[in-house]
């Protein structure tokens, strides 16, 4: 709906609402709203074991957010530079009009390394 605001009043200042109303309406089917976006995920807890064995799977459990309530869990990725592995959740966030509240979703991070050693695992905000 767009809305239609109509001023009268005597001589020019009546043609220039109409010419400016024109323009408005002319201009807003050029104008798109996109309601659908993905963002990195807030990280509001992480927890699992402090050790493991080379070549099995440690679960590590990571509580993600998102910052209103069309987020949703979309996926989480990883980069790992030597011993430092980056993990980042992305959460899509659907419609235009949401309710402010967040939402937390619990998911499950498996690292597995392949040799001995320390190892730092960084979780993206």
């Amino acid at each position: 709906m767009v809305p239609y605001p109509l001023a009268i009043t005597s001589g020019r200042t009546w043609h220039l609402a109409i010419v400016l109303m024109a323009i408005f309406i002319s201009l807003s089917g050029c104008i798109t709203f996109t309601c659908d976006e993905t963002r990195s995920a807030g990280v509001e807890d992480v927890s699992g074991p402090s050790a493991g064995i080379v070549g099995e799977d440690i679960a590590i459990s990571v509580t993600f957010y998102a910052t209103n309530g069309c987020g949703s869990f979309h996926s989480m990725s990883d980069s790992q530079s030597g011993n430092v592995i980056t993990v980042e959740g992305k959460v899509k966030y659907t419609g235009c009009i949401c309710p402010e509240v967040l939402v937390t979703f619990e998911e499950q991070y498996i690292f597995k390394a392949s040799i001995p050693g320390t190892y730092e695992i960084i979780f993206q905000v």
